[in-house]
């Protein structure tokens, strides 16, 4: 950097007014003058502060700032987002970071000589003409645009070839994952994961190859196999380790929290800007009514975000998507349900470990292990890269999958289970949604309300509402629909009983109203 401050470089050609003296020549007097003192033990020198001599000629000011950029284009440290957000770069972590100031980035990228010589405004004016340059200006959509790299501490590591390569900034990464890879196979050694592997899930090698496979996933900008993550199990099981030992991999400006119900939301989809991971430690237990953000995200398809106080803005969502919990949240449509079901790679943590011998050091255990484990992910990923994305898939996992694609749709499972559909079929609202709020209870279902479970009724077809008459009472019903007989022909089915918040006080007696044979017939000797 020094060299860019000679009195060839300066000016040079560019002014020919030579009334002042090299402001390299001033400053190197004075840093010899400030030597000189300090061998003979001289005080320093107290002079009235001067103005910056750039400040003295137009010409030269605007000269000497355009040397300032010209020397941060040639340091190839510096991009600017089409929004005209600075990132720079960092070359002990081998990545680009945004910066919040740019004009105190710039105080600090000048050596102390050059800086003194700058006055607030004159940084200020520096900023706005780096974001006038084009060779500086990036995409954010060009940022980890080699999608076959992944960026650790001792390096790049390129899945398609296995090869570990030197930190370079014409990579432009924004992060970096928090291990090295292992080049050597018998440093590999992780005890404690292989300890966690038998216990939390069942010492399953399908289910080990999964949890690297995921670890691996996270780590690289590969997002091919368009999927979410999700740990399922009881509480003390492990998931929780598993979630807090990737989100750690990086900094944490580039993991978010987002819930699953959230990310349909304008504001919450925004966080995923420019984040590695979002991970969410329990998934609320709400309908799932629209997955198209979902799909996006997971598909790495452009979508638009929006900060409040904001203009919207574009941009194709990177992260991946880790959840944890109980129970997957249910849809309501059958569509919805395969759509979901099959962007989703579960891992069931089935070991609920006591108290007593739960340990509570395992997190730091694991932490410590991380190269190991991240150069065993990174094997595992390129194992996936061969198999097109397929995950291993753990048979427990493969029927949870299934159960949750049967039992997600509570409506057609409902009409499955509990109906019959015939252009005669006729049943009462009442018995109708009381027969569904028992089979939610009998299933562990959450009711809908009755004008949502209505509303989804609309839609199957040939069923449709109106007013009946069944036997003696004419009420709101359904045509098109009725509920299952329970015993011989021609009886009707018991409902459970209910509890009493759940009754309707104002039933008839008896079960669900569907017209038994002897009322239709009946019905047919009186048209005769």
């Amino acid at each position: 950097m020094c060299d860019f401050f000679d009195d060839d470089n300066f000016g040079n050609g560019r002014d020919d007014d030579d009334e002042y003296p090299s402001i390299c020549d001033r400053m190197r007097k004075m840093a010899e003058e400030a030597a000189r003192r300090k061998i003979l033990g001289l005080p320093e020198e107290k002079k009235p502060e001067e103005p910056s001599p750039t400040a003295k000629s137009p010409r030269k000011r605007a000269n000497f700032f355009s040397d300032l950029v010209d020397q941060i284009v040639k340091a190839e440290v510096l991009l600017v987002t089409e929004d005209g957000e600075p990132f720079a770069y960092d070359e002990k972590l081998g990545y680009y970071q945004p910066v919040p100031q740019l004009t105190a980035w710039l105080a600090n990228f000048f050596p102390e000589i050059t800086t003194r010589s700058l006055l607030a405004n004159d940084l200020r004016e520096i900023a706005q003409r780096l974001t006038w340059r084009k060779d500086l200006q990036c995409k954010r959509d060009e940022f980890n645009r080699s999608k076959e790299l992944v960026n650790l501490e001792n390096g790049v590591f390129n899945l398609e070839t296995g090869e570990l390569l030197e930190h370079d900034p014409r990579f432009r990464f924004t992060y970096q994952a928090k291990a090295s890879y292992l080049q050597d196979p018998e440093s590999i050694n992780c005890p404690a994961f292989e300890e966690f592997c038998r216990s939390s899930l069942d010492g399953d090698p399908q289910k080990r190859q999964l949890l690297l496979e995921i670890v691996g996933y996270i780590c690289s900008d590969l997002t091919t196999g368009k999927c979410a993550f999700f740990l399922q199990g009881q509480p003390n099981s492990g998931k929780s380790v598993i979630s807090e030992f990737d989100g750690k991999l990086f900094d944490p400006s580039l993991v978010s929290n987002i819930p699953l119900h959230q990310l349909g939301d304008r504001f919450s989809r925004a966080e995923l800007a420019g984040k590695k991971v979002n991970i969410a430690g329990e998934i609320a237990g709400r309908v799932l009514r629209d997955i198209s953000i979902f799909k996006s995200i997971t598909g790495g398809d452009r979508i638009t975000g929006e900060f409040k106080g904001k203009d919207l803005f574009y941009f194709i969502p990177r992260c991946k998507l880790l959840f944890a919990g109980n129970a997957l949240p249910r849809t309501t449509e059958a569509d919805t349900t395969a759509a979901f079901a099959n962007r989703l790679v579960v891992l069931l943590f089935n070991q609920s470990i006591p108290p007593e011998q739960q340990d509570k050091s395992l997190l730091d255990r694991l932490w410590r292990e991380a190269d190991s484990i991240v150069t065993l992910a990174l094997h595992a990923m390129q194992d996936l890269i061969g198999r097109n994305f397929v995950f291993t898939l753990p048979g427990d996992s493969g029927a949870f999958l299934a159960s949750f694609a049967n039992r997600s749709n509570v409506l057609s499972g409902f009409l499955e289970e509990c109906c019959i559909r015939s252009p005669e079929a006729r049943v009462f609202n009442t018995e109708l949604f009381t027969a569904f709020s028992d089979y939610c209870a009998r299933n562990g279902l959450e009711v809908l309300s009755r004008s949502r479970f209505y509303d989804l009724l609309s839609g199957v077809p040939n069923v449709y509402a109106k007013r009946i008459r069944i036997g003696k009472e004419n009420r709101q019903g359904h045509v098109g629909i009725s509920l299952k007989r329970s015993g011989p022909p021609g009886t009707l089915e018991r409902s459970p009983r209910l509890p009493a918040y759940l009754r309707n006080t104002s039933s008839t007696k008896g079960g669900p109203h569907i017209i038994p044979e002897r009322e239709e017939d009946d019905g047919r000797q009186e048209k005769n």
